[in-house]
C-alpha cells in the first residue's frame, strides 16, 4: 500500500514538472475566429471598447485639422472634395414642390398652381443678385449649400445659423450663416456631462435643444476683435418652432453627438500617397540632371607627397586650356589628368511600380469617399 502511494506521488510530481515547463495553456478556439488569439495578426490587436461618442470626443479636432490640411495641400484630397461637391450640389438645388393636395383639401390642379408659385418665389430668393439669402451676402444660396457640403465631407458634419435680415428687394428675411463645426464646443473646455456633450446641450431623451458656439474660430487668436474664448448659447428652435441652428450630420454609431469625416479611415493612406508622390517627383527631378564622378589611378599617398607639384601642374594645364579652348561643333571639351575617367551616375526613377501602386491606393481612397476611381481622378 505504501509503495502504491509513493508511486502515485511521484507520478503527480512528474506531471506537475511537465506542466511547469510546458508554458501557459493554449487559448481555446473561439466561436468566431476574429475573437480568438491564435492567429499572429490577432495577438497584439486589443482595441478598447469605446462608444461612438467616446471614440471621437478627444480626437475630433486633431482629426479634422489633418483632413483639412490634406484638402488644402494634397491634389487628390482636393479633387475628391470637389467631385463630392459637384455630385451633391452642382450648380445648385432646384426646388420641385409637391404639395399634398389631399391633406390640404384642394384639387390636384390647385396644387399644381400653388407649386408653380412656390417654385417661382424660391428661384427669386436663392438667386437674386443682392445675395440676401446669405447672412454675409457673399453669394447665392448655391454657394452656401456648397460650403455646407464641403464641411460635411471634410468634417462629417455641417453647422449653420438661421438669421433674419429683411430684404426690400425680395421681401424675405430668412438667411443662413454657415459656420465651421470646430466652433461647436463646450464652453471653456469643460468636461462632458449627461446633458452637455461636445458643445451640444441635450434633453432627457438625448435630443439636441441648444448649441454652445464660440464667437470666433479658435485659430483666430491673433485677429483683433475676435473672441475665440467667448461662447454663445443658441437654442435649436425659437419658442414658436422656427429653426435657429442647423446641425447636419450622419449618426454613424448609436450615442454619437458629433460625426467624423468619411475620409478618416483613409487619411493615413492619403498622407502616405502624398509623401510618396513628392519623393518620386524629387527623384525624377534629380534624375533629369547629369551626375558625374571622376576616377583617377593616382595613389592618394603620392598625391599627398607631391601636393605642391601636382597643384602647380593642374593649374598650368587649366590655364592653358582656358586660353586655348577646344570645341567640337560648339561643345566644349574637358581635359582630365592622364588615366582619369569621367563616369555618369543615373538613378532609376520613377520606380517601375509607381503607377500601379498609385492606382490601387487611389481606388481605396475613392471607395471611402463614396465615388468611383474614374470620377475622383478624372482618369
Amino acid at each position: 500500500m505504501a509503495k502504491s502511494n509513493r508511486a502515485t506521488r511521484k507520478a503527480a510530481l512528474r506531471a506537475a514538472k511537465r506542466a511547469l515547463h510546458s508554458g501557459p495553456p493554449k487559448l481555446t478556439a473561439s466561436g468566431y475566429r476574429a475573437a480568438g488569439g491564435q492567429h499572429p495578426v490577432l495577438r497584439n490587436w486589443s482595441p478598447g471598447l469605446r462608444s461612438g461618442h467616446a471614440a471621437l470626443r478627444f480626437d475630433r479636432e486633431r482629426l479634422s485639422s489633418r483632413i483639412h490640411d490634406l484638402v488644402r495641400n494634397d491634389g487628390w484630397a482636393s479633387a475628391a472634395t470637389s467631385r463630392f461637391l459637384d455630385n451633391i450640389v452642382g450648380a445648385g438645388f432646384r426646388l420641385s414642390a409637391k404639395p399634398a393636395y389631399k391633406a390640404l383639401g384642394i384639387t390636384i390642379e390647385q396644387a399644381r398652381e400653388v407649386a408653380a408659385q412656390i417654385e417661382a418665389a424660391w428661384a427669386i430668393y436663392v438667386s437674386e443678385p443682392g445675395f440676401w439669402s446669405d447672412m454675409e451676402r457673399m453669394g447665392p444660396m448655391a454657394a452656401n449649400d456648397g460650403l455646407a457640403v464641403r464641411h460635411l465631407f471634410a468634417d462629417g458634419e455641417a453647422l449653420g445659423f438661421v438669421g433674419w435680415r429683411p430684404s426690400s428687394l425680395t421681401g424675405y428675411g430668412t438667411c443662413l450663416h454657415v459656420l465651421d463645426p470646430v466652433r461647436l464646443s463646450n464652453p471653456n473646455g469643460v468636461a462632458d456631462t449627461d446633458r452637455l456633450r461636445d458643445g451640444v446641450e441635450l434633453d432627457a431623451h438625448g435630443a439636441a435643444i441648444a448649441y454652445h458656439i464660440r464667437r470666433s474660430h479658435p485659430g483666430d487668436l491673433m485677429t483683433l476683435g475676435q473672441q475665440p474664448w467667448t461662447w454663445g448659447r443658441f437654442e435649436r428652435e425659437t419658442a414658436w418652432g422656427r429653426p435657429q441652428v442647423l446641425h447636419l450630420r450622419e449618426k454613424q454609431w448609436a450615442g454619437m453627438t458629433r460625426s467624423a469625416s468619411d475620409l478618416a479611415p483613409v487619411a493615413v493612406k492619403m498622407k502616405q500617397v502624398s509623401d510618396y508622390d513628392d519623393s518620386e517627383l524629387q527623384a525624377a527631378a534629380l534624375n533629369a540632371k547629369l551626375a558625374a564622378v571622376i576616377t583617377t589611378p593616382l595613389d592618394p599617398e603620392a598625391i599627398t607627397d607631391d601636393l605642391d607639384g601636382l597643384a602647380k601642374y593642374a593649374q598650368s594645364e587649366a590655364d592653358y586650356y582656358n586660353k586655348v579652348p577646344l570645341e567640337l561643333d560648339g561643345v566644349n571639351l574637358t581635359f582630365l589628368h592622364p588615366g582619369s575617367q569621367l563616369t555618369t551616375v543615373k538613378a532609376e526613377h520613377p520606380h517601375s511600380n509607381f503607377e500601379a501602386f498609385e492606382r490601387n491606393a487611389l481606388r481605396n481612397i475613392a471607395s471611402a469617399a463614396g465615388m468611383s476611381y474614374e470620377v475622383m481622378t478624372a482618369d
